[in-house]
């Protein structure tokens, strides 16, 4: 690819945290061996503005808008590709570079109410093939939008067998505002566990944002002695997996990751989901066995739970071939590489603006 230097990248997102946070570990995944001191700015409510130099990252405060102008114009031309990482509501960052190509992977499943900034963007990476359509409603055209689902590591989480005891769905991805608790399904979760005391619901609950008033808010739902919250940050996953019969994500539209990473891991051991019909994702499950879609609410959610129950091998099966068909961590860096490759060295390479 012309010179066979790699290209140079800047990273922008919102709350960075790879050790919690499944959009930066899918940044630290890229953003290692040649990248490892690649520039990355986080700009987010979650954080107090400060400069970690040895790791090359900067955190803003959401309310530096004149820091994130200012570092943009700073740190924007060290690279040769821009690559933000949000969706159509990340418009503080997209407004703020522009110096290069930009390459912005939506991660985000979309808000209708999210305008997208005029702005130059050479490519759109989206996570799920339904998201296509609402990218070129937004006026990116259909030949600068591609399918890149994210990657995780397929050795490392494997098949495991099916837990022994009560039937357990496990849900991973707590708020860390309080405002989310419904968007998220939380509240439905607790309403099965209350009708099915056949059941558990396992909740491993993140040390992050508001704390003090998430957890307030999940107490006032009165959470039944089946719904298993364990507070604490989880160093391993595989523990969680090992525990549970499948997943279960009743995210609202809009709300959370297009690929949540708990899902996608669930699925590579082999735990089949159970989604909402909302969710990005949960055609994709659905249409390869891999789990099921279904409307939000708690009838329905049960009814689920016992289609899962009674046909858990088949979908656990269906889990993992769809995890190695679409969730491969090396064929997702490596067509990154090709896509940074493409930007800086093709012809098409967005129409960069002037920006001082």
């Amino acid at each position: 690819m012309g010179s066979g230097v790699p290209a140079r990248v800047t990273y922008w997102t919102g709350t960075w945290d790879p050790t919690k946070e499944a959009i930066s570990k899918e940044i630290a995944l890229l953003r290692c061996g040649p990248r490892a001191s690649a520039p990355l700015v986080a700009f987010s409510p979650a954080h107090a503005s400060r400069l970690h130099l040895a790791e090359r990252v900067l955190k803003l405060s959401s309310r530096r808008w004149v820091a994130l102008r200012a570092a943009a114009r700073l740190i924007e031309p060290w690279g040769d590709i821009t690559h933000v990482f949000g969706g159509r509501s990340s418009w503080h960052l997209l407004r703020a570079v522009g110096r290069r190509p930009v390459l912005l992977t939506a991660v985000l499943a979309c808000e209708d109410s999210a305008e997208l900034p005029q702005i130059p963007i050479a490519r759109v990476v989206v996570e799920v093939d339904d998201a296509v359509d609402e990218w070129v409603e937004a006026g990116i055209p259909r030949d600068r939008i591609e399918v890149l689902p994210p990657g995780i590591d397929l050795d490392r989480f494997r098949p495991m067998p099916a837990p022994e005891g009560r039937f357990t769905l496990l849900f991973a991805s707590t708020p860390s505002d309080p405002a989310e608790i419904g968007p998220r399904g939380i509240d439905l979760l607790v309403e099965l566990a209350r009708q099915r005391p056949d059941i558990d619901v396992l909740l491993p609950w993140r040390q992050w944002g508001d704390i003090g008033r998430v957890r307030a808010a999940l107490e006032r739902l009165q959470p039944p002695a089946n719904v298993l919250v364990e507070h604490g940050d989880v160093s391993d996953m595989r523990a969680c997996y090992v525990r549970a019969h499948a997943t279960v994500a009743m995210f609202a539209r809009g709300r959370g990751k297009a690929c949540p990473n708990f899902v996608i891991e669930g699925l590579a051991c082999g735990r089949p989901s159970i989604m909402s019909a909302e969710a990005p994702l949960a055609g994709t499950i659905a249409g390869a066995g891999a789990g099921l879609a279904v409307a939000r609410d708690v009838r329905a959610l049960s009814g689920a739970v016992d289609q899962a129950k009674e046909r858990w091998s088949g979908l656990a099966a269906g889990a993992r071939a769809l995890a190695e068909q679409r969730f491969d961590e090396v064929r997702f860096v490596q067509r990154y590489e090709q896509i940074y490759a493409e930007l800086k060295e093709g012809p098409d390479r967005g129409d960069v603006s002037d920006r001082p």
